[in-house]
Parts: structure tokens; sequence; C-alpha cells
């Protein structure tokens, strides 16, 4: 049963909005991997293996700029139907003020800062991958048909989880996309809130907190008996449903606002 202000917020997958961006986003972020794949493709090796993977992530750096603005797009457009969710939720609850200045310039700070860190992070992953399949190639002696078969995946499927792809067929794009979409939208309530008198500090952790991959675990504000308010995390409790997320179901990961006179 969800806490009593909850039953007034719509949950991350109750947003058709969200899906939908999602989608677009995973096709974006796809198209901007393939467009890193094709300019690698023609990036000149080196006499070295480390001379090689020099100049591989040379190439992926330089080839950015398209992934940047895909990313940068979509989770600005994710946060704002957090905002959106928080915003709808608050004038349920009496005296409460919103800032919406407060609340965007929130959600722009994050969305600016975290989208070069996670193309960063996505080329870090692809680099480290590369060098895997290159070390692996030489030691086996392998044939440059076998390792084009090696790096042509590191394009479509994130590594770290390779079984989930295999199973439920996602490729990297979509991973991403449904990964970080939970992340700016819960960043965008979390800014809502926070730029309300409803909230003062942020939770302690936020999904997916890099718990597991495709999360779509949420949070929400319940308030407790002493009047204080509480960040309360919610599970979507499907097959993805890490050890980490699952026992913190409908337990609090942080003060939001103190109990009145405390």
């Amino acid at each position: 049963m969800l806490p009593p202000f909850a039953k007034s917020v719509p949950s991350r997958d109750d947003h058709e909005e969200l899906a939908q961006l999602e989608e677009e986003g995973a096709r974006r972020i796809a198209a901007a991997l393939r467009a890193q794949q094709i300019a690698l493709e023609l990036t000149p090796g080196g006499v070295t293996v480390d001379a090689t993977l020099y100049n591989i992530r040379s190439s992926l750096d330089r080839n950015s700029g398209q992934l940047l603005d895909a990313l940068t797009a979509f989770l600005a457009a994710a946060a704002a139907v957090g905002i959106e969710t928080a915003v709808a939720s608050i004038p349920y609850v009496p005296a409460v003020g919103f800032s919406w200045e407060l609340a965007n310039q929130a959600a722009a700070d994050f969305v600016n800062g975290y989208a070069f860190d996670l193309v960063t992070g996505i080329n870090n992953t692809t680099e480290a991958k590369l060098r895997g399949v290159m070390q692996r190639w030489i030691l086996d002696g392998g044939t440059l048909d076998e390792l084009a078969d090696g790096v042509r995946p590191i394009f479509a499927y994130e590594p770290d989880t390779a079984w989930i792809e295999r199973l439920l067929g996602i490729d990297r794009g979509y991973l991403i996309a449904e990964t970080e979409a939970t992340r700016a939208y819960v960043e965008g309530k979390v800014s809502a809130y926070t730029s309300s008198n409803l909230a003062d500090y942020p939770p302690q952790k936020r999904p997916p907190d890099d718990s597991h991959p495709r999360c779509r675990c949420d949070v929400v504000l319940d308030k407790m008996a002493d009047g204080s308010w509480h960040w309360i995390w919610l599970t979507a409790f499907d097959e993805l449903v890490c050890d980490y997320c699952g026992p913190l179901h409908m337990q609090s990961v942080g003060l939001a606002k103190d109990a009145p006179g405390g």
C-alpha cells in the first residue's frame, strides 16, 4: 500500500509520455553510437595496441557531439516530466509554495553536468570493451573478420549487462535510454519538491543509483507521524529489480523536511 501522499502522485511507469521519450531517445542514441562506429572504421591503426587504442579513444571523443546532443535533449525532456509530475501533486497539500524558476534551473544544472559525464562513461565503456576484444584477438591469432565480429556488438550491446540483452533482446541504445529516463525523471521530481517547501533535503539515494540496468524504481514523499517528510523508495517489482533495490521498497532513503519545531 502506498504512503498517503504518494497515492496522488503517478508512478514512473504511469507516464506514456516518458515511454515515448524512451523510444525516441533510444533511436537517437543508437544512431549516435552508429556514427561513432562508422568514424571508428575510418580511424588508422597504430604500430602497437596502445597506439591503436589511443587513436580509437581520440576518434570516440571527436565524434561524441551527436551523442551529447541526443542525451542532453532526452535528459531534459525526461526531467521535465518529473517536474510536471511533482507539481501536479503539490496543490493537494495546503500551504505549499513552489518556484518554477528554481525547479527548472536545478533540473537544467543536472542535465548540463550529467550529460557530459554520461557521454564520458559511455566512451569509457566502449574503450574498455574494445581493448578486451583486441587483446583476445591478438592472443588467439584471429583473422580480421573475427576482429570485426568482436567489435561490432560493442555498439549494439552494453557489455556489462550482456546477459540481460541476450534474454530480452534489448540493444545498448534502449538500455541506456530506459535507465537514464529513470534518472532524469527522478531528478526532475526531486528538483520540483525541493523548490517547494515540502522538501528541504534531497534523498540520500535516488534511482537508478547504478543499481541495475533498465531500473524503473521511483521515489515519493511521505509524511511521518511526527510531521516530518521522508523520501520513500518504490520498486517496479519486475524481473529486473536487483537485490539492492528490492529490500528498499517502501523504505525511507532520506529525510526531506524536518518535523515542525524540529
